[in-house]
């Protein structure tokens, strides 16, 4: 999308929102409603009344693309399996005072979990 100098700004923001604003609302009213229903989610979030989303959660699937969906769930199980290892780590230096971290035990730590 690049600028056209005969193109209002008022046009270019529809265009805009048109193109990559909850592209999955046909209309302006939809966008609208559903901007207002994921900030009343993100407001509810906040103050712990509710729960944040799975990425794999049925009511995503139909928003997210493919990719997008695969590259959250990477995301989440790398956060696990570092969590893990980081768990692991300080265990064992609470453990051995005089231990230190180097690529040998990072693998070690790997390969057994």
């Amino acid at each position: 999308m690049f600028h056209d100098p005969d193109t209002n700004i008022t046009n270019m923001n529809m265009e805009f929102c048109r193109r990559s604003v909850a592209i999955q609302c046909q209309t302006p009213m939809e966008k609208f409603h559903f901007l207002v229903f994921a900030m009343q989610k993100l407001y509810a979030g906040v103050q712990d009344k509710a729960c944040p989303e799975s990425a794999d959660h049925v009511m995503l699937q139909e928003v997210l693309l493919g990719g997008h969906l695969y590259l959250q769930i990477i995301k989440d199980k790398l956060v696990n399996w570092v969590t893990t290892l980081q768990y692991l780590v300080l265990r064992k230096a609470r453990i051995d005072p005089t231990f230190s971290i180097k690529p040998s035990t990072l693998q070690s730590f790997v390969s057994e979990h």
